[in-house]
């Protein structure tokens, strides 16, 4: 059974794979077929994925606040905070939180489902286009 497994391993049998790699490409212009279908197909899961993770990171952080101030600094963690202070990253994982949050809104004011995207498609997969 081991050998059996061990060839099966990456060898995905159902159908929805190839359907994927069909249709991704055509359907979106996109040539990144993981981000289309985290993005495009899977979106609205993505984003629950993106506030559990958001919810448990705020979580442990709350929880290990007050450790901070009971261990030593040392010089590499004072520089660390100078190259990427706290409150600005949070302030900017935030955002980026509320804007993915913000196109699905902006998708539902345009008539559309919730996520769906708005914007004209490129002419060319892969390619970075006004039109």
């Amino acid at each position: 059974m081991g050998a059996d497994r061990a060839a099966r391993v990456g060898h995905y049998p159902g159908p929805y794979g190839d359907i994927i790699n069909a249709i991704a490409v055509p359907q979106t212009h996109t040539t990144g077929v993981v981000s289309t279908v985290n993005f495009e197909y899977r979106a609205f899961d993505t984003l629950g994925e993106e506030f559990i993770l958001f919810i448990a990171a705020t979580g442990v952080a709350t929880v290990l606040r007050h450790l901070r101030q009971e261990r030593d600094t040392y010089a590499v963690d004072d520089v660390f905070k100078r190259l990427s202070p706290v409150a600005l990253i949070d302030a900017i994982e935030a955002i980026g939180a509320g804007s993915f949050a913000a196109v699905g809104i902006a998708a539902l004011a345009s008539g559309a489902a919730y996520l769906t995207n708005i914007l004209p498609l490129g002419s060319t997969p892969g390619a970075v286009t006004l039109y």
